[in-house]
């Protein structure tokens, strides 16, 4: 369990058919069927930030929308009042939300809304709940009042994370937050409460905060369990489908070498030496017309060949890329190279001839983007020196160089010393230089 922004914790849920799967399904159908179903009617989506980019990273619009949704809107902006018209709300149990929720219904003969369901992403302090109390107009219309455990992002189908900034400084940095340890123990667990978990807890024995994480998350669970005798989770007496499973919380010094070295998986790769921002990237490709045009693609599960290509080798995926587009030319009579053998075309020929294929359908246009991202990966790599690097790194982590001779003391300085002099970017020295000192202290010790 990686605890800054961007990692990533990989779960599965149940293996049955009959229900969802993976987390992403998970999120979805509890809230389309938990949230949404609420109200029959048509009703307005009133979400704060935090709850849109849980949600966003989920469902699409189209999802929402045609589940009778009129409109999304924003909690933390003035909004156009429907007071005829249900409203299902979905935020943070923050004190700046239950206000703004609140200030909805301040005015008695203009309320903003029809009836009311009120979704929070986790649990609700008791203050929070008092001020919501005290509006007698919003709580004579409060049809729905429950927390529902989504308080993280779904990044990827098996892949979530907290969405949280500055975990690093709040847990390593010179003003250390003391209760973040807990914060995050809490996630964790409601996030085992939306998977219905309840996980056998291994913790590593040498840090600290994995052991305050463990025990906030153990805690949690214990707390939520006795306050809803009616939960269930995988593996109890009822439920024997798959046993109980089992979570392995560790912090970053368990292995500080990783994130450092480059490594070459084509989603790896991309995020490492692209601009990838929030899964959008830009890349260049050849019109018609001979010109070069810059478009946006979206790295994400929606992507067939992404999810097949995105885990492995650079080098696989090229030549993936290539006999995919191989065998579209040559089951093409009428393209202009359909009698060339597209095994013997490098990457970039094969966009083009791809691009002259009379059936440019959505495929051809999805095989033709991951060739110029490939593309773009390679040149980074080719440009940044990334080869001579990566075997110099290889060695430092392993203390073998390529021939298989060990690699220490004067000899691995000298080699170190050598690479820093040659045309590299501050980070790249930077980053070197940290797994120099990572891997020489998890050598000697």
């Amino acid at each position: 369990f990686y605890t800054t922004r961007g990692s990533i914790v990989t779960m599965k849920a149940s293996a049955e058919d009959a229900v969802p799967k993976f987390m992403r399904e998970i999120v979805q159908k509890k809230f389309l069927d938990d949230v949404i179903g609420s109200a029959a009617n048509w009703k307005v989506l009133v979400m704060d930030e935090k709850a849109t980019r849980v949600i966003s990273s989920a469902l699409t619009m189209y999802d929402i929308m045609e589940r009778r949704v009129t409109l999304v809107e924003k909690l933390e902006i003035g909004r156009q009042p429907f007071p005829d018209i249900d409203v299902i709300y979905l935020a943070t149990p923050t004190l700046q939300s239950v206000e703004k929720i609140s200030k909805d219904f301040e005015n008695k003969l203009k309320p903003r809304y029809g009836n009311v369901h009120i979704f929070f992403l986790e649990s609700l302090s008791s203050e929070l709940f008092a001020v919501i109390q005290s509006n007698a107009l919003l709580v004579s219309r409060v049809k729905t009042f429950k927390e529902i455990y989504l308080d993280f992002i779904s990044l990827e189908s098996s892949v979530f994370h907290f969405d949280l900034d500055f975990t690093l400084t709040k847990l390593y940095g010179s003003l250390r937050d003391p209760d973040y340890p807990a914060v995050l123990g809490k996630k964790l667990a409601n996030t085992c409460i939306t998977l219905n978990e309840h996980p056998c807890i291994r913790f590593q024995g040498s840090s600290k905060y994995a052991r305050e994480i463990a025990t906030a998350f153990h805690q949690t669970l214990l707390q939520y369990k006795k306050s809803n005798p009616a939960f269930w989770c995988n593996g109890d007496d009822a439920h024997h489908d798959r046993d109980r499973g089992q979570i392995l919380i560790l912090d970053r010094t368990f292995d500080p070498l990783s994130p450092l070295m480059h490594e070459y998986t084509y989603q790896a790769m991309a995020f490492d030496l692209l601009d990838v921002q929030e899964g959008v990237i830009e890349y260049k490709t050849a019109t018609n017309k001979g010109s070069e045009d810059t478009r946006k693609a979206l790295l994400n599960e929606s992507d067939e060949f992404w999810l097949e290509f995105r885990h492995n080798h650079i080098a696989k995926v090229i030549e993936a890329v290539k006999e995919r587009m191989s065998d579209i030319i040559q089951n093409n009579s009428g393209a202009a190279l359909a009698k060339s053998n597209g095994a013997n075309l490098d990457i970039t020929t094969m966009a083009a001839a791809v691009k002259k294929l009379p059936e440019y359908t959505q495929t051809m246009t999805k095989l033709s983007q991951h060739v110029a991202i490939a593309q773009q990966c390679m040149d980074a790599f080719t440009k940044q020196g990334l080869m001579n690097l990566s075997q110099v790194e290889q060695t430092l982590s392993t203390g073998f160089d390529e021939d298989g001779s060990e690699v220490k003391g004067a000899k691995l300085f000298q080699k170190v010393s050598e690479v820093l002099r040659t045309n590299m970017t501050k980070d790249q020295k930077v980053r070197l230089l940290a797994i120099y000192f990572v891997s020489q202290r998890l050598l000697q010790g």
